[in-house]
């Protein structure tokens, strides 16, 4: 499965910020810190520097030439391949403020896209 990350087109060249995390500057008040966790997982955290900052964050997912995405209960993204086997699993969109406080957010899907609102 492939992601490919918000505003790839025009982020600044990914900086080294602690061992095995590399951070992405926008240019648009965010930042995209992709994090490769113990168990194989990535988390994706997008750091919001503003106020002014965008509000809609999408993420292209790829797992065949034709997959699908489609939105779970739960809030989870289930990826389907193009013969509609599954290929992997998002979990659930999150938010926290500068104090830690949780913002509501959740996930839109428009054929390939994710987008994470604010």
């Amino acid at each position: 499965m492939q992601l490919r990350l918000p505003f790839a087109e025009s982020s600044a060249d990914g900086v080294v910020v602690a061992e095995g995390v590399v951070a992405f500057d926008n240019h648009n008040d965010t930042l995209t810190v992709p994090v490769l966790k113990d168990d194989g997982s990535v988390q994706i955290t997008t750091i919001i520097e503003s106020s002014a900052a965008l509000e809609r964050f999408h993420y292209q997912v790829t797992a065949a030439e034709d997959s699908q995405l489609r939105l779970e209960e739960d809030g989870t993204v289930t990826v389907l391949t193009d013969k509609g086997e599954y290929a992997g699993t998002i979990a659930a969109a999150w938010a926290k403020d500068a104090s830690g406080a949780e913002v509501a957010t959740h996930y839109e899907i428009t054929d390939t896209t994710l987008t994470q609102l604010r």
